[in-house]
């Protein structure tokens, strides 16, 4: 975002006007952005890093909206969705001893979750999951992949004034979800 910024006038792009999107990881990594405090260090020497990170607006696709393991095990009880070898991986943690890990572990879930940036001035968001949202879960990318998650941030973002849509059911890259998405993106980016 902050090469893009920097660079806005010599690729003709307006640079207040960045919209995000991704499926699973990478909407999670988008809304992370959209969420978080913005990244500029008016201070630095490196002319890019005091550009903006902000968004206009996120679309994404079964995106995670916490990976906080603790947050999904409570989301989804009865199920080893939270025990996930990606969120294994990514903390490097045994999930099966998530009750006993270092503080600065914890501390890290919480950094690395969207959710637990979200304020009054974030960027609105389009949610799009496959599974519907009565979704069973048979099997940990069913859950790390349901509107439920989607379902949490809406109801935050409702609570802030924000502009969240949550769609369930959509297959992605179909007419509905290309359809979607164009429409929520154009009308947050004030294009026709």
């Amino acid at each position: 975002m902050q090469f893009a910024r920097y660079r806005a006038d010599e690729w003709q792009i307006d640079p207040e006007r960045f919209a995000s999107t991704g499926g699973s990881a990478g909407a999670g990594l988008s809304l992370w952005l959209g969420f978080h405090d913005d990244l500029s260090d008016a201070d630095s020497d490196d002319p890019v890093l005091r550009e903006s990170s902000r968004l206009t607006c996120m679309a994404v696709y079964n995106g995670q909206t916490s990976y906080d393991p603790r947050f999904i095990r409570e989301l989804f009880p009865g199920t080893d969705t939270y025990r996930h070898s990606a969120l294994a991986q990514l903390y490097d943690v045994d999930l099966g001893m998530l009750d006993s890990l270092p503080d600065e572990k914890y501390e890290l879930f919480e950094e690395v979750s969207a959710l637990t940036h979200l304020t009054a001035d974030d960027a609105p968001a389009l949610l799009l999951y496959a599974s519907e949202f009565d979704a069973e879960i048979t099997n940990q990318s069913i859950g790390i992949h349901h509107p439920k998650f989607g379902e949490v941030l809406k109801n935050e973002m409702d609570e802030l004034g924000i502009d969240c849509e949550v769609h369930a059911g959509i297959r992605r890259r179909d007419e509905d979800s290309v359809r979607l998405t164009m429409e929520f993106v154009k009308e947050h980016l004030g294009v026709e």
